[in-house]
């Protein structure tokens, strides 16, 4: 079960984390796209963490997982604060 995990909730949060911080490369003039890039990035993220938290059971400690989910959509939060 890590394995699915791993290859469904591990690899494309990194991923999108990469693909929202590449908006830095795109070009000043380019505000719309850099924005709407960074905004579905962290929608994505919330999708998946919902999809994560809900098929998790409740437990009283921590999971890396969520840790790691938490801690990426921070990442493209702060890049999109970048444009504020």
């Amino acid at each position: 079960r890590s394995a699915w995990y791993a290859n469904n909730v591990v690899r494309p949060t990194i991923l999108l984390v990469a693909i929202s911080w590449l908006s830095f490369f795109i070009s000043r003039t380019a505000v719309p796209a850099r924005v709407a890039m960074t905004l579905i990035c962290y929608l994505t993220l919330s999708n998946l963490n919902s999809m994560v938290s809900a098929s998790l059971p409740k437990l009283s400690y921590y999971v890396r997982l969520l840790g790691l989910m938490t801690a990426s959509q921070g990442f493209v939060f702060f890049a999109i604060l970048e444009y504020a």
